[in-house]
């Protein structure tokens, strides 16, 4: 079999054996690194949410001269935009055989 056709073979779902043994899990890290990656990313944000209390800072609007308004603003925006995107989804989401109904 040329190398072209067992790609081809390999795209649509076929001849998966023939990459290796591995089960494609997709947004997967390696145990090892995960724990690491997560440690140094919340170590990330502890020292950022430190510096908000150190560095000064310039303010255009009494509400920026709250501490931590910032982190606060960015966890409650994105908690938000989570929520109105499953209402979303319940308004736009077709069926799963919306497009093979007409067969």
């Amino acid at each position: 079999m040329s190398r072209h056709a067992s790609r081809e073979g390999a795209s649509r779902g076929q001849g998966s054996h023939e990459r290796g043994s591995h089960e494609h899990r997709p947004n997967s890290v390696p145990a090892p690194w995960a724990g690491w990656i997560l440690r140094v990313f919340f170590g990330i944000c502890a020292i950022v949410l430190l510096l908000d209390f150190v560095l000064a800072r310039e303010t255009h609007h009494p509400i920026e001269e709250v501490r931590l308004i910032y982190p606060f603003f960015g966890f409650f925006g994105i908690a938000l935009l989570i929520v109105m995107s499953k209402g979303l989804r319940r308004l736009v989401m077709r069926s799963e055989d919306y497009y093979d109904a007409d067969r």
